[in-house]
């Protein structure tokens, strides 16, 4: 750098101008950094376990041009001052060099254009659900021919189309299993308001019962089968999981197998049928173990062999031992995962079980699920909806179906993993910081989609808890940065409950810009003191009177708090004036009288609280009914999620279906066969009916119902998202 400005930065201002001594001075410099130490709370980069952080900040000195006439291009530079004051510098030298640590480039803007603070301030009015643009629904919903009747196929159409897009609802292509190509319906687990299931059950053993038909136009809605489909795949790709849930499930079934077959044997028995039965019992055990039926005959008549030939084969009599009955083996499975759950060394059953919590919060959704079309969540908006729990639920029983090696209709085994998830999501937490609360499971959230989100990562939200709540509990359950520009928060509340009033999104203290006053012009400055509580607890809503001191400088004010031609921050004379004008009794107390304060025990703290820029606030009031723009009104709310604490999985009963009963024979040997060879009673035993599936949402028809091909014709061509295949033509829209 230039010698000229070399000694500007390092001159001695104490008196209010420059005085060069042929050795840098650096006192001004110590007011520069200090160490900041804020409360995370609910960041992106914070934990519950780590929430107090501490943050070393350092201050430039120097700022900005005060006046631009272009967008300027500005560097800056981390320096090292270690033994610069004891530099001897050369007054003949033209250039001085300094260790630069660290460099990054920004742009000096015109005054005139759009802040940043203006930007954030505008996302307070682009709330609404997460779903089609008010203004596009707005365009559909006004008739193409107002003179025409409201009965007509193309309203109704028109009325239909609607409904669907308000309820969050997408159209993609679809492949039935003939090969025909239609479209259909789709809404991942985010939806405008709290949505009804349409009757569809969370069970399945290959998700296409989950299908719900329109027959309003003949679309099938996919929402729950892909969801079902998604958990599989994403159980099949985490590799550990899906480890942890064969081993989980093998040692359930044998050791169910194991405990049942006791059960059988040791309950309808007394000791004198053990002694009475022990000879025959013998006996099968040692003809289990003969090989000369096979040795007696050739290999390749092992093709015509009778039912009652197979049954005397060594693996069907030793089958005929392990029989035992099903309500027992059901029975145990439940008494087995009670066991393991009870074992905190079990680390499959605790893989399995976290896994599963984790997709109650979403955690391994694609983001193209949970945003199905662009136009739903635009640059610079806010977005919030309702978490369907039946898709959810169908995310988590398509990777429970995985590994399943024991049962055709019915699987108990994952039932009993539901039950056990269902326990634990009812059962206080024991230990560490939220003892005594029961897990919260997220049911309403919000998008939010902006440059903020870029400028500072780590955004801290606070939505406080009403008084009287449980101790323990956070006051947002789940947030993640999903990219530069998007982060998703999850709550346990919805607006319209008692227990959610405000929300509220700052910028991270840690975060924080640093000026020179509001105001700073080639010859003026306005600066505004803002008072500081030396006092623990002491909030600033509790002083009363006047929370700051405004003052002006100018390039001629005496003594001067900043150097013009420089661009520099005399800091030793501004920690003076910030003292001077923020002497308040019980408020802001200092050494020294009124008129000349001891700067030299002014803290770095005050200065860098001093030249802070103000938090940016984004405050939302929820409203305390279930209105727009924070919930679609049009829908039913009626349906109601559960209260927090007491979430539960959807389990079907494990009763006998009216269908045929599908059965596993663990033996096929014959009564005639127990007759002559001796051997215990044997069961056929049935593992379970499938659960009937539930019944497709059939909306009515009238005579006014639109037709795919109707609804087709409908859509805008405008917008890209509304192209779509029609079934008729099997001809594609393209938007620009």
């Amino acid at each position: 750098m230039p010698t000229e400005l070399f000694q500007d930065l390092f001159a001695d201002y104490t008196s209010g101008h420059k005085n060069w001594s042929g050795t840098p001075d650096l006192r001004r410099y110590s007011y520069m950094a200090h160490v900041l130490e804020v409360h995370g709370g609910f960041m992106a980069s914070t934990t519950q376990e780590k929430a107090q952080i501490q943050y070393g900040v350092v201050v430039s000195l120097r700022t900005a041009p005060p006046v631009v006439d272009r967008e300027t291009r500005m560097i800056s530079h981390l320096v090292s001052l270690e033994g610069l004051d004891k530099l001897q510098t050369n007054a003949n030298a033209k250039l001085a060099t300094l260790n630069s640590l660290h460099a990054w480039h920004w742009k000096c803007t015109l005054p005139e254009r759009t802040s940043f603070v203006d930007a954030v301030a505008a996302l307070g009015k682009t709330v609404q659900p997460l779903r089609v643009p008010d203004q596009d629904l707005q365009a559909l919903s006004q008739p193409d021919d107002p003179g025409k009747s409201d009965d007509s196929p193309l309203a109704a159409s028109n009325r239909w189309l609607v409904e669907k897009l308000k309820s969050g609802y997408t159209f993609l292509p679809h492949t039935k299993i003939t090969g025909e190509k239609v479209m259909a319906l789709f809404r991942g687990p985010l939806c405008p308001g709290i949505p009804d299931n349409q009757g569809v059950k969370p069970w399945s053993l290959l998700g296409t019962d989950l299908q719900v038909l329109d027959a309003a136009t003949g679309m099938f809605n996919l929402s729950y089968s892909a969801a079902w489909n998604l958990g599989r795949t994403l159980a099949i790709a985490d590799r550990a999981f899906t480890t942890s849930l064969l081993r989980l499930r093998g040692k359930i079934h044998s050791a169910a197998v194991d405990r049942a077959q006791r059960q059988d044997i040791d309950g309808p028995f007394d000791i004198e049928s053990y002694l009475r039965n022990l000879e025959s019992s013998l006996q099968t055990v040692v003809q289990s173990q003969s090989t000369s039926p096979l040795q007696q005959t050739r290999a390749i008549n092992r093709w015509y062999r009778t039912a009652e030939q197979k049954a005397q084969t060594p693996a069907r009599r030793l089958m005929d031992i392990a029989a035992y009955k099903e309500e027992d083996y059901n029975r145990q499975v439940l008494n087995v995962l009670d066991t393991l759950n009870s074992e905190a060394v079990d680390s499959d059953w605790t893989a399995v079980r976290g896994w599963v919590i984790d997709q109650l919060f979403l955690a391994k959704v694609p983001l193209n699920h949970l945003v199905t079309s662009a136009e739903s969540l635009p640059r610079e908006s806010v977005r919030t909806f309702a978490i369907d729990t039946t898709w959810v639920e169908c995310v988590v029983d398509g990777a429970l179906s995985l590994a399943n090696h024991f049962s055709q209709d019915d699987d108990v085994i994952r039932r009993a993993i539901k039950e056990k998830v269902n326990d634990f999501l009812a059962t206080p937490i024991a230990t560490g910081p939220r003892r005594g609360s029961r897990p919260q499971v997220p049911k309403w959230g919000f998008f939010l989609r902006s440059m903020a989100v870029t400028a500072f990562p780590d955004l801290k939200i606070e939505v406080p808890l009403p008084s009287g709540s449980e101790s323990g509990l956070s006051e947002v359950t789940y947030m993640q940065k999903l990219s530069d520009d998007i982060i998703i928060w999850l709550l346990d509340r919805c607006p319209g409950e008692s227990t959610l009033k405000s929300i509220k999104i700052t910028q991270p203290g840690h975060q924080q810009g640093f000026s020179l006053g509001n105001k700073l012009t080639a010859n003026n400055s306005d600066l505004q003191f803002r008072f500081l509580p030396t006092q623990p607890g002491v909030k600033l809503e509790d002083i009363k009177g006047d929370m700051a001191v405004s003052k002006s400088w100018t390039d001629h004010t005496v003594p001067p708090i900043y150097h013009w031609p420089s661009h520099t921050l005399l800091s030793q004379e501004f920690a003076r004036q910030s003292v001077l004008a923020l002497r308040k009794p019980n408020i802001f107390e200092w050494a020294g009288d009124d008129s000349n304060p001891d700067p030299g025990g002014v803290p770095s703290s005050i200065v860098g609280s001093q030249l802070s820029t103000a938090i940016l606030k984004l405050d939302f009031n929820v409203p305390t009914s279930d209105s727009a723009p924070l919930l679609e009104p049009s829908l039913d709310y009626s349906v109601k999620p559960p209260r927090p604490g007491i979430r539960r999985l959807f389990i079907p009963p494990a009763e006998e279906s009216p269908q045929k009963a599908s059965l596993i024979e663990l033996q096929v040997s014959s009564v005639k066969s127990h007759e002559s060879s001796g051997s215990l009673p044997t069961t056929r035993i049935p593992l379970g009916p499938q659960p009937a599936p539930a019944p497709a949402a059939i909306l009515q028809t009238t005579d006014a119902a639109p037709t795919s091909q109707d609804i087709f014709h409908r859509l805008p061509r405008r917008r890209t998202w509304y192209a779509i295949v029609s079934q008729a033509a099997e001809a594609r829209t393209r938007g620009r």
